[in-house]
């Protein structure tokens, strides 16, 4: 270790007798360590938002209360070196079969993984079928400004569930079935505090959406590419909506 840099070997080995060589660079701020490759690109990715490698190459080991960058005693620097190891195995996984092993349990991008954090505290207070359904991708929200009361509308494998009003923040109606577990489905206004819950799900749900599109937006307005070493990607994909745009807006531009 040389003041607040330091360099490591980790070297994982696998069932079947293959083994992944990993050349690491570490660096603390205070009681907080980073952590890359120590040639960035040459076993993984430089960068890629879905293998969770930061634009400037380190590791994004966790968020939130599962981050365990914070080093402060023993405990909490096995729980890194742990973490760690975990994410490397994840990385290995992501080359061999080209996704990101586990991604019911994945991470937003940039500040859509605050949203997350709601979303997922509010599913919770809705029960655990709400939360499978949740990890399942069964939710989607549209926006709706149609109307003189714009609204969200949260829709559950393709059947609404309900709309927030984007004004009031509130259902537009609370007489709703409630979407929790309860055997018997309530009018939501009567069940508990789901209909807040509800609320706060919708809103988050949809705000976290539109935040991963502005992340991956600015990361392809600073030239980064996808690194094709997954079958589907999101910055792919962006790259590809704004590239469509620009021609687009190239051919209306035509006289």
């Amino acid at each position: 270790m040389e003041g607040d840099k330091a360099t490591a070997t980790i070297i994982l080995t696998f069932p079947s007798g293959k083994q992944q060589t990993f050349e690491l660079s570490l660096y603390a701020l205070d009681s907080r360590v980073a952590v890359r490759e120590s040639q960035p690109g040459q076993t993984l990715p430089a960068f890629c938002p879905d293998r969770h490698i930061n634009s400037d190459g380190t590791f994004c080991l966790g968020w939130g209360p599962q981050d365990p960058s914070t080093i402060t005693d023993e405990t909490s620097a096995r729980a890194w070196w742990s973490a760690l190891v975990r994410y490397l195995e994840a990385q290995v996984t992501a080359s061999k079969r080209r996704r990101w092993p586990g991604s019911e349990n994945d991470r937003a991008h940039g500040e859509a993984a605050e949203y997350q954090d709601i979303v997922e505290s509010a599913a919770r207070v809705l029960g655990p079928g709400f939360e499978r359904d949740l990890r399942n991708g069964d939710f989607s929200v549209r926006s709706d400004q149609r109307r003189r009361n714009p609204r969200l509308e949260l829709y559950r494998s393709n059947k609404l569930v309900a709309r927030v009003s984007l004004t009031s923040k509130h259902l537009v109606t609370d007489r709703i079935p409630c979407p929790c577990d309860a055997p018997v489905a309530p009018r939501i206004a009567a069940c508990a505090d789901h209909a807040q819950a509800l609320e706060a799900f919708t809103r988050a749900k949809y705000q976290q959406h539109q935040e991963e599109k502005r992340y991956l937006a600015q990361m392809v307005a600073q030239g980064k590419q996808c690194c094709g070493t997954l079958q589907a990607c999101g910055l792919r994909d962006a790259s590809a909506g704004r590239t469509r745009a620009v021609s687009a807006h190239a051919r209306g531009g035509r006289r």
